[in-house]
């Protein structure tokens, strides 16, 4: 089965609520998990179809570190802010079953209202490829 390669970046904005820090730090950060089991978070999923939809809900913590596919990439994803009040800085890269391609936009759905773009308020934040295309398909917000 194909996979697709996944590259984000951007930036959040300085007033993005502390429940949306607290996810994403919580996907991106393995050392913040619940150490008895990761998919039990200790706050309240969002209500978004990013997080709902999966019966299971665990799509959405495995969506930061998937490696699925031959890619020659290595996933990791980070995020950090240089001082508190400032925006923070978001890169993820991911490789995902081809059939997860909808997430994808479910994702950047969730965070559109707090993405504040890649740099000077641009709308590019990322793009993603099927393991078998050679062009990516370019993604903003």
């Amino acid at each position: 089965m194909d996979a697709i390669e996944v590259v984000l970046a951007f930036h959040l904005k300085g007033d993005t609520p502390s429940e949306v820090v607290d996810v994403l730090e919580y996907m991106i950060h393995q050392d913040k998990r619940n150490p008895v089991d990761e998919f039990d978070p200790p706050f309240k999923l969002p209500d978004h179809p990013f997080f709902q939809e999966d019966p299971y809900h665990q799509e959405w913590l495995l969506f930061i570190n998937m490696d699925q596919g031959m890619f020659a990439n290595i996933p990791h994803a980070d995020m950090y802010q240089y001082e508190p009040g400032e925006a923070y800085r978001v890169s993820i890269r991911t490789n995902l079953p081809a059939g997860w391609v909808l997430k994808i936009d479910d994702f950047l759905d969730w965070l559109k209202p707090y993405i504040s773009g890649a740099g000077n308020g641009d709308e590019f934040v990322g793009y993603w490829r099927l393991e078998t295309e050679n062009e990516p398909v370019i993604l903003r917000v």
